[in-house]
C-alpha cells in the first residue's frame, strides 16, 4: 500500500530528525513482477513506465530543487551522477568506499570503445 509507505517515510524521518528527500516507490508482487513505478515528492506521486524513468526523475528532481541525496542512499545517487550523468558540484561529498567504484566504472566505460 503506497500510503503506508509514505507514512512510514515520514515517521522515520521524524524519529531521525532527517526531512523526506524525494524518493522511488516500486509496486508489485515481486521484482519480476512489477506494476508500477512513482517518484514521491512532498506526498505527490509521479507515475513513471520504466525504472529507469524513476530513477532520471527523481536524480532531476533532486538537481532541479537543490536537494541533498537522502543519507541511506547518498553513495549510489553519487555513483549515477558522476558515472552516468558525467558532472560534479560544489556539495559533492567524498565517500571513501565510493571512489574505487566510480574510477573504475569511469575507467572500464573509456577502454570499452577501444576494441
Amino acid at each position: 500500500d503506497i500510503n503506508r509507505i509514505q507514512e512510514e517515510k515520514e515517521k522515520r524521518a521524524l524519529q531521525l530528525r532527517l526531512t523526506i528527500q524525494p524518493y522511488i516507490i516500486v509496486v508489485g508482487c515481486t521484482l519480476a513482477e512489477v506494476n508500477a513505478f512513482y517518484v514521491c515528492i512532498d506526498k505527490v506521486l509521479y507515475q513513471v513506465s520504466t525504472a529507469l524513468a524513476a530513477i532520471d526523475l527523481c536524480f532531476k528532481i533532486f538537481h532541479v530543487f537543490d536537494v541533498t541525496y537522502p543519507p541511506e542512499s547518498e553513495h549510489i545517487w553519487n555513483i549515477i551522477q558522476l558515472c552516468l550523468y558525467k558532472f560534479s558540484t560544489k556539495s559533492d561529498k567524498q565517500i571513501s568506499y565510493v571512489m574505487p567504484i566510480i574510477n573504475t566504472l569511469t575507467n572500464d566505460k573509456s577502454h570499452s570503445t577501444d576494441d
